[in-house]
């Protein structure tokens, strides 16, 4: 198994576990990049030479919008930052996800897909990828463009 394909198993197997504990499912799509996801909205999760970024999409306006959840965490959750755990022996990659899923099981208003959070964020939602878009509307058969 190559570094990548065990690197890819890894994020699928803590999101999986999340997506068991919360009723979502998960899927990989493209190179380094997996989907949480129900019928009203996903979690992006993609990783690059950056690191982790993780997208969150409510699916119900038309078009279908776009919010940084690292960048919520930081500015309004700020307090989940003291609970953080270490996870020793990961690389930093996994590392990030595995700590990025500890607060977002700290933020059940968030997984469960309501949308009362979106009233705290305070910056301009962005457009959904297309290729996430398509993805979506192929799983749900609804029109979100």
């Amino acid at each position: 198994m190559s570094r990548s394909e065990e690197f890819d198993r890894e994020v699928m197997s803590s999101l999986e576990r999340l997506a068991e504990e919360t009723r979502l499912r998960v899927i990989k799509h493209g190179s380094s990049a997996f989907l949480l996801h129900s019928a009203g909205f996903a979690f992006d999760f993609r990783f690059d030479r950056d690191g982790l970024n993780c997208m969150y999409y409510d699916l119900t306006p038309s078009p279908p919008q776009g919010y940084n959840v690292g960048l919520f965490i930081a500015h309004k959750r700020r307090g989940l930052v003291s609970h953080q755990k270490q996870f020793p022996n990961r690389e930093p990659p996994l590392d990030e996800l595995d700590t990025l899923l500890s607060y977002l099981r700290l933020m059940p208003d968030v997984l469960s897909g309501s949308k009362n959070w979106l009233k705290e964020y305070s910056w301009i939602p962005v457009a959904v990828p297309s290729d996430v878009n398509v993805l979506l509307q192929q799983r749900f058969g609804s029109s979100n463009s």
